[in-house]
């Protein structure tokens, strides 16, 4: 709705949508009161002539004897912001739900990963029991694992031989040899073994 008004409180023209409508006394109205406290503000209406309230913005033409008034229903005025707030709170709700579906997915890795490490130390201490020395090297030969029966066979602790090689340890005092038979091992040509 637009409405330039005079200062007395007759409007001049009211248009509403594509109706527009003349000459109407409002002198007793809640713009005029607005207007007689303040030349230019703004206040809700409470729409007490048609039920729908209404954010009115004036402004007094110090130029003209001319009120100039602008009003938009409430509901329309705060759409945008009703919009952005129902995005917000969607997107927050897509959010924390996505943050909670990785922690139960961490929270299920973990509890994997403490079962596999429970049941590799249980297997680490059958190994430590067993009476037979047992070493495990990785893929560049280095020790990853040395039992206590390889402890009490070799005389060395495994704090003393894990990131050394079996043939750093066992064949020290022959390494060119050894080096030799695992190359022609290697190769296809060597002993079968």
């Amino acid at each position: 709705e637009t409405v330039p008004l005079g200062r007395r409180g007759l409007w001049r023209a009211l248009r509403r949508g594509a109706v527009t409508s003349f000459g109407s006394d409002i002198s007793g109205s809640q713009l005029m009161r607005e207007v007689a406290a303040r030349r230019i503000g703004r206040y809700v209406d409470e729409g007490d002539q048609d039920g729908h309230r209404r954010i009115v913005a004036y402004r007094e033409l110090s130029d003209f004897p001319v009120i100039a008034a602008v009003a938009t229903s409430e509901a329309a005025a705060l759409a945008p912001v009703e919009q952005r707030a129902r995005t917000y709170y969607t997107v927050g709700t897509l959010v924390s739900v996505a943050i909670a579906l990785v922690c139960l997915v961490g929270a299920l890795l973990l509890v994997r990963q403490q079962r596999t490490n429970r049941r590799l130390t249980e297997q680490a201490s059958l190994l430590d029991e067993a009476q037979d020395a047992i070493m495990v090297s990785g893929l560049d030969d280095r020790l990853t694992y040395w039992n206590r029966s390889a402890e009490r066979l070799y005389g060395w602790t495994a704090h003393e031989v894990l990131g050394r090689t079996v043939a750093d340890l066992l064949y020290a005092h022959d390494r060119p040899g050894v080096d030799a038979a695992i190359d022609a091992f290697n190769a296809g040509s060597g002993p079968d073994l």
